[in-house]
């Protein structure tokens, strides 16, 4: 009979994972979609699939904007068909993904743990019987840690914790194949397994790319006991692994991977690739600290790190280098007497070496740290329990792991919706533009009395620390083309395309200047390039529809708007564009269902609601001329609870006038004056009513 893959007494953790994730974030299942959870998530029409069908699946894995990453894609859009674009179910998969994770971390540490037990000269002298709880301390760690905030409550990094899952299920079942024999039916199971596991974590991201040098890695460790002449020996074992890395490569940099790296940085980075190779040397040395140290307050989305420049600009660039060359150097030195303590220094190194790699990515992100972070706290973990005893060392994993709880839970309440992320963030770092851009547009997105005043002031702010930054500058022309500074908000559309060639939406917001602004040739064709960048954006389709509605072109103008509505079907915008096209053509019967749908998808959308009133009150108007003088009535008064009018109040009292409702007639002219003092027909009609109700009173 094969042995379990955990001994029934070793998996009494396993709840307790479940039980302590659950604690953290099941609090954050009502939290908002934030950041690029838009673009990956809510925008993105290629998730909304409606059934199994093959073609849906394949457009949603492999049209979707990181079309790289088609079994992540698939998760999201499964998340769509079982409950559309509710929040919860994105979170609760998430959740549970961190869950099976912190068993798998479990798994792998005991399994990793039994090498260093069986070891002829351990140098941590741990016991099989000791190995759940050593393996326990570590992974509850690992799972509270507050650095696992951003993989679990950033809905789009389940990109990062589901190519984790696969990642520690590949090296899990690597580990029992070889114990099982590479020739045996078990071995070889498992190992095709960990094969599709690999595969499928590059599915996710492309971090499963380090799964066969850490399979190498424990191979050498581990199975060969550090034999130098072993990889000289194996090296065909390791071509086909090697090769398939590499055609990821390729495939993932265009087949071009110069051109590729390079592109990366055009009009998207404010350093250069050298600079960013310099810069990482002190982002790995910031990362470490975190490890140990990770206080909220040392906690965010957006990390400021300015470019190192050379060696020593800044001189924490140099040491950081040379600081981390003696790490490297001490596990080289460590590897025969502490190999364990090696193996997690390179473990480190390795599960870091794509993302802080010269590929044009953001300098520094927590959820980068959700794997590699593992086995440096399972060496904190050894050192510690090398200097206590076994009851000091649950009680002061029991200490640590409620002081993370807290710093966790808390860091967890930022992630509550866009204005409570950026606002942490701007704070954080006050001098980084897109912080600052981000919170101006989350107090936009807010919009409570002064939001709009200082948005304008946080996108000055940007600006002043980077003048050319594209996204303040186009956030910036949204808010002037509203207030009709048509003028400067062009200058400003013009700037952010100066700098990011490729902007499609600046390009769109150009249009809507130049819209408003009556130039509808300059606006189509700022609308068409736009859409030749980012096909998928409804918004453009909308606007360009709101073009052609201006110009007179009511039959393109309506064409358009439906296809926005195929990429958005809930666009208020949209369906109250085609409610729009119908009122011009003079079909209010026709207009009115369109507009009433708009304000049902949003019942705060202004140009709907004003525009449901208006074809309900012409409607009324229209039975009022007819003498149809109950439906003339029915329809004013619904005109007025839609949004109250002082015409349509004073049609209203002459249609209860006319019915004989006196007194309710005299109500309405009254609010009619009351909304609208200087209406003078309105104060006329309610002194005759007045007039004609005195004789009624006094015969």
């Amino acid at each position: 009979m094969s042995e379990p893959l955990l001994k029934p007494y070793h998996r009494w953790p396993l709840p307790l994972f479940a039980i302590l994730s659950l604690v953290l974030y099941l609090h954050t299942l009502n939290y908002d979609f934030v950041f690029d959870d838009s673009q990956n998530v809510r925008d993105n029409p290629n998730i909304r699939i409606t059934s199994f069908d093959p073609a849906q699946l394949q457009s949603a894995a492999f049209d979707a904007p990181s079309h790289r990453r088609p079994v992540a894609n698939l998760s999201f859009a499964l998340n769509y068909l079982a409950d559309g674009y509710n929040p919860r179910g994105y979170r609760l998969v998430n959740v549970v993904i961190h869950i099976v994770n912190a068993g798998l971390v479990y798994w792998l540490l005991c399994l990793v743990l039994q090498f260093e037990a069986a070891s002829k000269e351990p140098k941590f002298k741990i016991a099989p019987a000791g190995i759940p709880l050593v393996a326990a301390a570590t992974a509850a760690i690992w799972a509270v840690h507050p650095l696992q905030v951003q993989a679990v409550a950033y809905i789009v990094q389940r990109m990062t914790s589901l190519a984790s899952m696969f990642i520690l299920l590949a090296l899990c079942l690597y580990i029992v194949g070889r114990k099982a024999g590479i020739t045996r039916r078990r071995g070889i199971t498992c190992i095709a397994a960990a094969t599709l596991c690999w595969l499928a974590s590059l599915g996710c991201k492309e971090i499963g790319i380090a799964v066969p040098l850490l399979v190498f890695f424990i191979e050498w460790y581990f199975f060969q006991n550090l034999k130098l002449q072993w990889p000289l020996k194996t090296v065909g074992l390791w071509i086909v692994p090697m090769v398939v890395v590499v055609l990821v490569s390729l495939l993932y940099l265009d087949m071009k991977p110069v051109e590729h790296i390079l592109k990366a940085y055009e009009n998207m980075r404010d350093f250069t690739p050298f600079e960013r190779v310099l810069t990482q040397f002190r982002v790995l040395v910031f990362y470490l600290t975190l490890i140990v140290l990770p206080i909220p307050s040392r906690l965010t989305l957006d990390h400021h790190f300015p470019p190192s420049t050379t060696l020593f600009d800044p001189l924490t660039t140099a040491l950081s280098l040379a600081l981390l060359i003696g790490i490297l150097v001490a596990a080289v030195m460590l590897a025969k007497r502490h190999r364990l303590l090696s193996f997690c220094i390179f473990w480190y190194f390795i599960g870091l070496a794509l993302e802080s790699s010269i590929i044009g990515l953001e300098m520094a992100y927590e959820h980068r740290l959700y794997l590699p972070c593992l086995m440096p706290i399972l060496a904190l973990v050894l050192l510690v329990r090398r200097a206590l005893c076994r009851r000091n060392l649950i009680a002061s994993a029991v200490i640590i792991v409620v002081l993370l709880m807290a710093a966790t839970i808390y860091r967890t309440m930022v992630w509550r919706d866009g204005y409570t992320l950026w606002q942490d963030c701007a704070r954080k770092a006050p001098n980084k533009p897109r912080p600052l851009t981000n919170f101006g547009y989350a107090l936009v997105q807010r919009g409570e009395d002064g939001d709009i005043d200082e948005a304008v002031r946080y996108y000055h702010r940007a600006l002043t620390a980077n003048p050319n930054y594209p996204l303040a500058n186009n956030n910036l022309a949204k808010i002037l083309t509203d207030r009709g500074d048509y003028a400067t908000a062009i200058k400003h559309c013009q700037r952010a395309i100066n700098k990011k060639p490729k902007y499609a939406e600046a390009y769109n917001n150009y249009g809507v200047a130049l819209v408003k602004s009556g130039n509808y040739d300059g606006a189509l064709e700022k609308f068409h390039t736009s859409i030749k960048l980012d096909p998928n954006d409804a918004a453009v389709y909308r606007n360009i529809g709101n073009a052609h509605l201006s110009g007179g072109d009511l039959d393109q103008a309506d064409q358009y708007y439906q296809h926005a509505l195929t990429l958005q079907p809930d666009s208020a915008d949209a369906w109250n564009g085609r409610g729009g096209v119908q009122k011009k053509l003079g079909r209010h019967q026709d207009a009115l269902p369109l507009f009433r749908k708009a304000l049902a998808l949003d019942p705060a959308h202004k140009p709907s609601r004003a525009n449901c009133r208006d074809t309900i009150a012409s409607l009324g108007s229209i039975e009022l001329k007819a003498g149809r003088i109950k439906a003339a009535a029915a329809y004013f008064s619904e005109a007025i609870k839609i949004l109250p009018n002082a015409k349509d109040c004073n049609n209203l009292g002459a249609c209860l006038g006319q019915l004989g409702q006196l007194d309710d007639a005299i109500a309405m002219f009254a609010r009619a004056v009351e909304l609208d003092p200087e209406y003078h027909d309105a104060r006329r009609n309610l002194e005759a009513a007045e007039q004609m109700k005195q004789p009624q009173e006094h015969p």
